[in-house]
């Protein structure tokens, strides 16, 4: 239905797209001229197109690089798609413990405060001002801009980009038309650009992407990467599973993710017999309704980490202590690992 609408608008979309870029561009150009600088290193960790590419996982896994080098790390987000309207800075989480309610911060931000122990997190619109009070408050002498390519006003001193190798390219054109948020030639910002679901795809397409980023970027390391499961946990009781404890069940796959067709064939890659699929827009916030639903569900279902923390709030809010759902862990594993930390730990 998408694409059909598309087909039938296209005049007018590629005509809106064509005045995206060129808000973009003068975009881009008034951000050059009012640039901020923070007093401390900043990591970007983003991408060009709408929709999922494994930023979460990505920043979960820098965080935890820069600890373990004794680094002081905060993690800086906007908090997309909040559901409620919380103060214009909130800190999700001080290190130790959480701060704030899912609907105040995000998903995103939620779920990286619940992974990362002794990081705090903190959404602020003004990703300037959350990094000058992570550094204030938190001592923090490395930040992390999750989702931040396009947020030109703050200076990086490295920009990783994610492109999915399932979907890299956005359809070729700028939002409304395609899924790109920038041009391609914007590329030539990345510092190092991460292949995620690498292991999903043939080598030829591999190949055709690099080839394809190297007409815009000659220099920057590209390296592969992909997401590998660490198992399963229920819902509320948090009862684990290994990666392969559920071949050739067959269940359901939910999500509400920016590329759930990555989420689904990392089910299937793990022997699971997925005999539906319930789809929901990104940062989809489900309804007591949805879980009633889902409860009458004769099989067992598998949602995401990021689908989790929003189910499993619902449910406590209904006095729900069981139902069979379980979220996959995925960590995000890099291929050429020494050449991109010997890269990244420059900064």
């Amino acid at each position: 239905m998408v694409i059909l609408i598309k087909v039938i608008f296209s005049p007018v979309l590629w005509l809106l797209s064509v005045i995206y870029g060129i808000a973009v561009k003068l975009k881009y150009n008034s951000s050059l001229k009012n640039k901020k600088y923070l007093p401390k290193k900043v990591i970007c960790a983003g991408n060009i197109t709408t929709g999922g590419t494994g930023k979460s996982p990505a920043v979960i896994l820098l965080a935890k690089m820069f600890q373990e080098k004794g680094r002081n790390v905060a993690v800086l987000s906007r908090g997309y798609k909040r559901k409620s309207a919380g103060p214009d800075l909130l800190v999700v989480s001080d290190k130790e413990k959480l701060l704030a309610q899912i609907t105040e911060s995000g998903d995103e931000p939620y779920l990286l405060a619940e992974s990362l122990k002794g990081v705090p997190v903190i959404v602020c619109k003004s990703r300037y001002e959350a990094g000058k009070y992570a550094v204030e408050n938190f001592n923090a002498d490395l930040l992390i801009l999750d989702d931040g390519f396009s947020h030109w006003k703050l200076h990086r001193d490295l920009d990783i980009v994610l492109i999915d190798c399932l979907k890299p390219f956005g359809g070729g054109f700028l939002l409304p038309l395609g899924r790109l948020r920038e041009p391609l030639s914007c590329l030539c910002r990345a510092s190092v650009i991460l292949l995620t679901n690498s292991g999903l795809v043939h080598k030829e397409k591999i190949d055709y992407i690099t080839n394809k980023i190297r007409k815009y970027n000659q220099f920057s390391p590209i390296v592969r990467a992909y997401h590998k499961p660490a198992g399963f946990e229920k819902i509320i009781s948090r009862e684990k599973t290994a990666p392969n404890g559920f071949e050739n069940k067959k269940a359901i796959a939910l999500s509400s993710i920016g590329n759930p067709l990555s989420f689904e064939k990392t089910l299937q890659s793990l022997g699971i017999d997925i005999v539906d699929t319930i789809r929901f827009p990104d940062h989809y916030w489900y309804k007591e309704s949805d879980i009633t639903k889902l409860s009458e569900k004769k099989e067992v279902i598998f949602t995401t980490q990021k689908d989790a923390v929003k189910i499993e709030a619902v449910m406590r809010k209904m006095n729900l202590t069981d139902l069979n759902m379980h979220f996959l862990k995925i960590e995000l594993e890099i291929e050429e690992k020494k050449t991109f930390e010997n890269f990244v730990f420059k900064v």
